[in-house]
């Protein structure tokens, strides 16, 4: 079986990667192994025993966020997708959908390059973009600000439309307030690419961040930053708010 790194468990010969191959480069790719470690010519035969799937993203203001499965080669429409992740979640004023190409496999995510297109008419109706997804392409759905249930750990495809502004402290390549356009995913990763990354002496492994409830009272966090970067996946983001405080400290070094 192909493992979700694009590799399969060739006994002895160890792991053989064959990310997005067809057959005959599978072929190819396993001959290469077997005569570059153990054989002087190798005859391989590979067959499709089961066809996988592919998959689309939905992310944001859904009340199913994740991933929909689809055929192999197949594709899906926008509309469809939003049905099978189970429709907007929340305010539908103002709706608008980003569509990420390939977002998937990026660890950008829905702060990549994408097509924002608004899912409400004019006259208020909500009318869905005649859009159909491919393999690996993700939809990011934005809902007005109002919609802020959301901003722990673990939640951050839920919310985290942009026009917010947060203020970013300690090892920091530039400290002050740092503003998000209104089409901008507005969480901590999309933050970290936006200041080009922490310096060298930053412990982005204890980065923490302050929120400020209604009552007053003040709330903080600890978020993994060097985790978040390196895989780069939505689960472990966090969604910001205005007025967020984000503290990045520094290590500590000693010469002795």
């Amino acid at each position: 079986m192909v493992n979700d790194a694009s590799a399969i468990d060739f006994g002895y010969v160890g792991l053989v990667f064959l990310p997005d191959m067809s057959i005959e480069q599978a072929e190819a790719e396993v001959k290469r192994v077997l005569e570059g470690r153990y054989l002087k010519n190798a005859t391989v035969s590979v067959k499709l025993a089961k066809a996988s799937y592919d998959r689309v993203g939905v992310q944001g203001s859904v009340e199913m966020p994740g991933d929909i499965k689809i055929g192999p080669g197949a594709t899906i429409s926008l509309s469809d997708a939003l049905r099978r992740a189970g429709g907007i979640r929340g305010n539908r004023e103002n709706c608008r959908v980003k569509i990420v190409r390939g977002g998937l496999k990026t660890p950008f995510g829905p702060a990549a390059e994408g097509e924002v297109s608004s899912l409400v008419t004019q006259d208020g109706q909500l009318k869905v973009p005649d859009v159909f997804l491919r393999n690996d392409d993700l939809i990011y759905l934005f809902t007005p600000a109002s919609d802020t249930a959301q901003g722990v750990p673990g939640n951050a495809g839920s919310a985290g439309a942009g026009g917010k502004r947060v203020v970013l402290l300690g090892e920091v390549p530039r400290r002050g307030v740092i503003e998000f356009a209104e089409n901008e995913p507005c969480t901590l990763m999309y933050l970290l690419f936006k200041i080009g990354g922490l310096p060298r002496f930053a412990k982005a492994d204890q980065i923490t961040v302050v929120r400020r409830n209604k009552d007053g009272t003040e709330k903080s966090f600890l978020v993994d930053g060097d985790k978040l970067m390196n895989n780069g996946k939505p689960e472990d983001d966090v969604v910001l708010e205005t007025g967020d405080r984000i503290v990045v400290p520094a290590r500590k070094i000693s010469f002795f």
